[in-house]
């Protein structure tokens, strides 16, 4: 007779429920749950009760049962393309778009997978079979993929079909298109209008902040004012009580390289010549004593930095209530591994853990650069901050940020992290 754990009865008993529940064309009641507070302030934001290759799986077992089932079919598209599983997500895609009757929300959900994994032209080809559109969400797609297919002119004229310029995704790609013009007096105008209403908007405070730091002249903006209260920099070993920091800074590690799902050379985000390990705090997973001690410190930090930079500017930095959404992924760069110049667009205050440094990381190589960027990828240098084991970070989202390229094979491991207000 076979004997199970009451840990793998339980196991089996929530798989079913959740086969049950895909087969019933009932998804949000697999994915959904109530926020938990985590320590004071933070709020795990991941809406996921299992992982992405859990989910992979558990989707591929309900479509043996039902091979065409709409509902199915839409979310493995979407779980392969966060994969970056182009061949197969883009297999999948076809089989529905020949066999299951859909609708322009369908299209637009499709398109958003095809985003995910760069097939920018299948966009454009998607939305031909129904000619003039006059859809927001389907001219934006439009022309983010003759955007990043280099086509500026054509990206243009179908963002200027779009009246409502305070939609993030539309003021993020303005942004990019007005950089290329060289048009950030345009930009800043703009931002000013758009902070009157929203004053935490992190695209504009970054349209505002590298219009201040802008000098046509100079590679280097060194020698500007730059206020050090935005960077918060501390470790965490006083924080950690009578554990060693390196054993620690061992436990963050041992978890993250037991963790399924890593992706290397994300195509969707920054990382080069290294690995990503997105949304750690999924709700069932068993997450070690380490992750519960760094959610308590950097609630703490976050406490501290807002009070020191209100004065600073009280419209971005002031608290809103006493909840904020969090969320955490994990970062691995190998040899010659770094992060191309980007800001957080949909967060607040960003920051990084580092758990693991190797000793050769320097200003010039292995370190952390924030200054202004540009569609050439040029990047003038405002201050460079050099990771060291234990040291947490926080700063603005707005701020743009880079990573040098690391010079040698040691590891170089960091945990990064978004927090917005709770609302």
């Amino acid at each position: 007779m076979l004997k199970y754990t009451a840990g793998e009865l339980n196991f089996f008993l929530i798989l079913m429920q959740n086969i049950t529940k895909i087969l019933n064309n009932r998804w949000y009641e697999c994915m959904r749950y109530d926020h938990p507070v985590v320590g004071k302030t933070l709020v795990v934001s991941a809406p996921h009760t299992i992982n992405v290759v859990q989910e992979k799986k558990l989707l591929k077992m309900a479509l043996q049962a039902r091979p065409n089932h709409a509902p199915t079919l839409k979310k493995l598209i979407y779980v392969l393309s966060l994969l970056e599983e182009k061949e197969e997500a883009i297999k999948l895609i076809s089989h529905f778009l020949k066999t299951v009757q859909h609708t322009l929300d369908d299209r637009i959900l499709i398109a958003k997978s095809y985003k995910l994994i760069g097939a920018f032209q299948r966009i454009i080809s998607l939305f031909e079979p129904i000619g003039q559109c006059e859809d927001a969400r389907v001219i934006l797609l439009i022309s983010e993929s003759y955007y990043f297919q280099k086509q500026y002119q054509c990206s243009y004229r179908y963002l200027s079909k779009i009246a409502d310029c305070n939609d993030p995704e539309v003021l993020l790609l303005k942004q990019k298109l007005n950089k290329i013009n060289n048009n950030l007096d345009q930009c800043q105008l703009d931002s000013y209008a758009i902070l009157e209403n929203d004053p935490k908007n992190v695209l504009a405070k970054n349209y505002i902040f590298e219009h201040r730091f802008k000098n046509k002249d100079s590679p280097s903006v060194k020698g500007r004012h730059f206020d050090s209260s935005l960077l918060k920099v501390l470790s965490i070993e006083s924080f950690i009580g009578s554990k060693k920091l390196s054993e620690f800074n061992n436990d963050v590690c041992m978890y993250l390289d037991a963790r399924e799902g890593w992706i290397a050379n994300p195509k969707r985000f920054t990382t080069t010549n290294g690995k990503q390990l997105l949304k750690l705090y999924a709700i069932n997973q068993n997450m070690p004593e380490a992750f519960n001690v760094l959610k308590d410190v950097i609630s703490k930090a976050l406490a501290i930095y807002l009070l020191e930079n209100e004065s600073l500017d009280s419209g971005y930095f002031s608290s809103i209530g006493t909840e904020y959404l969090f969320n955490l992924w994990a970062i691995e760069l190998h040899k010659e591994g770094f992060q191309r110049p980007h800001i957080h667009s949909d967060a607040w205050v960003s920051g990084v853990f580092y758990p693991k440094i190797s000793s050769d990381v320097t200003e010039n190589a292995g370190s952390i650069q924030f200054g202004i960027s540009n569609h050439n990828n040029e990047f003038k240098v405002i201050k460079t901050v050099v990771p060291k084991e234990g040291m947490l970070l926080l700063f603005p989202s707005y701020l743009s940020h880079r990573t040098l390229p690391t010079a040698t094979d040691s590891r170089r491991v960091s945990l990064a992290f978004d927090i917005r207000p709770y609302r």
